[in-house]
């Protein structure tokens, strides 16, 4: 026999999809209590909408659990320290601890601030800044070298314009440099002795046959001394490595050691030539730019 209170709780039971319902004398929600709460300990969180305000309100990552020199990134509109002692910074911040030091990337104000710390405590020293103004116009700001690099092979100033303010590198010296396409980093001289052809040998003064990238575009830079047995015509002197040779056949002037123009050929195959030597040249100078593309 199915009791009265029985057949209530069943369609109750069913009207909630099998489960029981909620007890109807259950008292409201507390409100929440100030400070800081501990979290959830499902390690994914999913919402629509996250705010965080207030005079210390804030966002904070934390390498491991959180402690001092874990601070990994903060988000905070005013710098302070958080619980484990680390100062953080306004804006959007990331943090680095270098073993010996701590390193700050912090995103505000409309530029980027890079800082350093002996501590995790701080404080924070400000050491160079990258900054967009109102006219669009990038502004690098360093204490130090400022070193602009792109991928090997690669050329940062195509197309581009630099602007350099009196006032900025009164007493400096200022460099551009290619990148050197094989390590990488800044392009240096490369001595071609090791690629001569047979019967030819570098000569040390002024030097040896060496090639170098220039930093304004796709260009090359051809330089050195070499000699060999007298001949005279057309000679293959050596070869380039791929990344300095022209897409076409180029040329660049040399002279032999009789001051007669010789002219030096680079073809697309990186092989470095002379053409037209007169007789009895046994050593051949050379020196110019070239094209790339």
């Amino acid at each position: 026999m199915v009791t009265r209170r029985a057949a209530i709780a069943g369609l109750g039971a069913v009207g909630f999809g099998g489960i029981q319902p909620p007890p109807m004398n259950a008292p409201p929600g507390g409100a929440q209590r100030l400070g800081v709460q501990p979290g959830t300990f499902n390690p994914v969180v999913e919402a629509n909408r996250v705010l965080v305000f207030g005079a210390n309100g804030g966002i904070f990552v934390y390498s491991g659990t959180p402690a001092a020199g874990n601070l990994i990134e903060s988000i905070a509109a005013v710098s302070a320290h958080d619980l484990p002692g680390n100062l953080y910074l306004a804006g959007a911040v990331s943090y680095f601890n270098t073993g010996s030091g701590f390193l700050a990337c912090q995103t505000s104000a409309g530029q980027i601030t890079f800082y350093t710390a002996v501590t995790e405590a701080g404080p924070w020293t400000a050491r160079s800044t990258i900054a967009n103004d109102p006219s669009n116009s990038l502004t690098l700001n360093s204490p130090n070298a400022v070193s602009l690099q792109s991928a090997a092979g690669g050329g940062i100033l195509v197309g581009s314009t630099i602007s350099l303010q009196a006032t900025t590198i009164l007493g400096s010296t200022f460099f551009l440099y290619a990148s050197d396409p094989a390590i990488g980093g800044q392009e240096t001289w490369h001595d071609q002795t090791g690629n001569l052809f047979a019967g030819w040998a570098g000569a040390a003064a002024p030097a040896n046959p060496r090639v170098k990238l220039l930093p304004a575009g796709h260009f090359a830079y051809l330089n050195g001394t070499v000699s060999h047995a007298a001949f005279a015509g057309a000679s293959n002197i050596l070869t380039l490595p791929a990344a300095y040779a022209p897409a076409t056949i180029q040329a660049v002037l040399g002279y032999d050691q009789a001051a007669r123009i010789v002219e030096i050929l680079i073809a697309s195959t990186g092989i470095v030539s002379t053409s037209g030597a007169g007789a009895g040249t046994t050593t051949v100078y050379f020196n110019g730019s070239y094209p790339l593309d």
